[in-house]
């Protein structure tokens, strides 16, 4: 395929979806023909009117419980020197699709590339992660590009650049198929945000979209079959604060493209604001500084604003953030603080715990756990404050989900989830309770 063309399919590819007319060309060169009489091309971000593709509505296998939500895990392999929670400890059934964290771009060929090929390769996480598809054929396995750590200037180089993005497609395809992933799920964080810099290239956000339309294309054209009609899946990893919506997402023109998009409504608050707050906050409260920075304004706000609700999955929390105190006696939310928490034994971070260690903090009994219905849970204990999910709250929130017509959740990470089983009489509990609530509500809303 000429690299001069790949761009104009893509956009007819996007075209020819929501009209429902796809089928209708017999080879690329009758799409090239269409597309220099479109009159898109390469920069352009046409916000498309009509039906919104791959909206998974009713396309769900009768063996599936959740009925077509999702269950998206994490697994990130950075965390496996700390947690030794390996692909192969995952109980495949728990999970609709887990996202393998995280695929790198490499700064010189602009090619995706294993972040630890020790880890993936050598010690075969990769073949582990795909082997639970042989315990549960309904799962999807998907490789998960980008991460915080990696989302620098070098994203913004590849989407500008239609010989960057060819180049990245055609060794990204072959890399999923070699590995046997059901797709890509692309974490840049975030388009002309890059880790969190507002305003910082302004055409990261046209480019972008049309990144994911030569991506989805060259998915559908690649990997499709006779019995996928859809070939390999597309996800992004999105951000929850409204300012960075704004500055980096033509989200109408995005929601026609991917299959579903992860909203991450987790670290929305956090010790760098100098005050007690949840970091995965769920509802508004009166005296908010901004009413948007909770979950069900982060998707509310991406659905306003042109996703189909079936195409949004609520971030979940593993891990709560930690603070430290000015005042021990002065324990409640939006308290003053002076920084990060202490590090774990297990998370081994400063300002981060994992839930498997908050809760056993609460069962040695020298913490204190407390609630506010708008915000969440938090326990304290002298000077020491963390926010956090414990099962309860995941519960409400998949029951929010479910109720409120959203396609599912997304839970950041198994590895932080009490996957021993030494607090409560189950392992991995949070996922578990995940599993067991979206069932239940589905079979009495279906």
């Amino acid at each position: 395929m000429e690299r001069s063309n790949l761009l104009f399919f893509a956009v007819v590819f996007v075209i020819l979806q929501v009209i429902g007319i796809e089928g209708q060309f017999s080879s690329t060169a009758d799409a090239t023909s269409s597309a220099h009489t479109s009159g898109y091309g390469y920069g352009h971000s046409p916000m498309l009117p009509g039906r919104h593709p791959f909206s998974q509505v009713d396309t769900y296998s009768k063996k599936d419980k959740l009925k077509g939500r999702r269950i998206v895990c994490l697994f990130n392999n950075m965390n496996y020197r700390k947690s030794r929670l390996r692909p192969s400890m995952i109980p495949a059934e728990l999970c609709t699709h887990i996202n393998y964290e995280f695929a790198i771009l490499d700064p010189k060929t602009y090619e995706l590339m294993s972040s630890d090929a020790e880890l993936d390769i050598q010690m075969g996480f990769y073949d582990e992660a795909i082997s639970l598809k042989k315990q549960n054929s309904l799962l999807k396995v998907m490789l998960s590009l980008g991460g915080w750590r990696d989302s620098t200037k070098k994203y913004s180089e590849l989407v500008k650049s239609p010989e960057k993005i060819d180049s990245f497609i055609s060794e990204t395809v072959p890399y999923l198929k070699k590995h046997g992933f059901d797709g890509l799920d692309v974490a840049w964080e975030y388009p002309n945000c890059w880790q969190g810099a507002i305003g910082i290239s302004l055409e990261d956000k046209p480019n972008f979209v049309i990144f994911l339309q030569v991506i989805k294309f060259y998915l559908f054209l690649k990997t499709r079959t006779a019995f996928d009609l859809e070939g390999l899946i597309l996800s992004i990893s999105v951000t929850a604060i409204k300012r960075e919506v704004e500055a980096g997402y033509d989200v109408p023109a995005i929601a026609l493209v991917v299959h579903y998009i992860n909203v991450m409504t987790y670290d929305m608050h956090g010790p760098w604001e100098h005050k007690t707050g949840h970091h995965t906050q769920f509802d508004k409260k009166t005296g908010d500084e901004d009413p948007y920075l909770n979950s069900k304004a982060a998707m509310e706000l991406w659905a306003n604003y042109g996703v189909p609700k079936i195409k949004l999955n609520l971030g979940i929390g593993t891990y709560g953030k930690t603070f430290t105190l000015v005042n021990p006696s002065n324990h409640g939310y939006n308290t003053p603080a002076k920084g990060s928490g202490k590090p774990g034994a297990l998370s081994k971070q400063g300002g981060t715990l994992c839930y498997r260690e908050i809760c056993q903090y609460l069962n040695i009994g020298n913490w204190t756990e407390g609630e506010d219905e708008n915000y969440g849970y938090y326990a304290y204990s002298a000077d020491q404050w963390a926010c956090y999910d414990p099962p309860m709250m995941v519960v409400k929130k998949v029951k929010w989900v479910a109720e409120n017509g959203f396609g599912g959740v997304l839970i950041k990470d198994l590895s932080c989830d009490d996957f021993e089983g030494k607090c409560l009489s189950m392992d991995f509990p949070l996922v578990k309770m995940t599993r067991m609530e979206f069932e239940q509500t589905m079979r009495r809303i279906h």
